[in-house]
């Protein structure tokens, strides 16, 4: 486990900065800002990769998140890079078709979507999958169909698991060399082509302050 590792970095920095704030955000009901410290940061990461490993997610399969920018997407990323899983961002912004595209593809073995208008594209044609890849939908006012999850109830999942010795042992195994996330990247022709990074060439979010969603 070496120190250049995104998920090993996550983890320095959130000891050394605990209570202090990592994260700030508006909640969607009352437009408020809102805080979430390195320490519940941390938590929340963690609870995110026992619970991909609930779900059964192995090291190098394919996790997506189909969402604009809000703290659930930093939270599943940091859980995949936990227990070495890979990411495949999505345009929030991109269609049925090109969602498709990319969750074919890539094989994703779970998808975090954001809201209603996501996780209805997604549900246009996972349905008729033999095996889907199971969705969480970080939005609690979205409705869902039965057997998607909510995140929160994901992460719950994930704090009551006792998998706490495979996310070590994964990170124990964890490299510089390891595919942090897949990125599918629009070209002048063709379907888009997607290009790896890795762990050692990424920086955790801001270490002397908080990042703003």
């Amino acid at each position: 486990m070496g120190s250049e590792h995104l998920a090993v970095m996550m983890r320095e920095v959130a000891a050394r900065w605990g209570e202090r704030p990592a994260l700030r955000y508006k909640d969607p009901a009352t437009g408020a800002w809102q805080e979430i410290s390195w320490t519940g940061l941390g938590e929340q990461v963690q609870a995110a990769a026992k619970g991909l490993v609930e779900l059964g997610v192995a090291e190098g399969e394919k996790v997506g998140i189909f969402a604009p920018n809000r703290p659930e997407w930093a939270i599943s990323d940091y859980g995949a890079q936990f227990i070495r899983a890979v990411s495949v961002p999505i345009y929030a912004t991109n269609s049925a078709s090109q969602a498709k595209y990319l969750v074919d593809d890539a094989e994703i073995k779970v998808l975090f979507v954001g809201e209603q208008g996501h996780y209805d594209k997604v549900k246009s044609f996972i349905t008729s999958y033999p095996t889907p890849p199971k969705v969480v939908v970080f939005d609690g006012r979205t409705r869902l169909e039965e057997d998607d999850l909510y995140f929160q109830d994901f992460l719950e999942i994930g704090r009551q698991s006792v998998a706490d010795g495979e996310v070590e042992a994964r990170l124990r195994r964890a490299s510089k060399k390891d595919v942090a996330t897949l990125i599918y990247t629009s070209g002048t022709t063709g379907d888009p082509q997607g290009g790896d990074a890795d762990p050692c060439q990424l920086l955790p979010p801001d270490q002397h302050g908080a990042q703003d969603y």
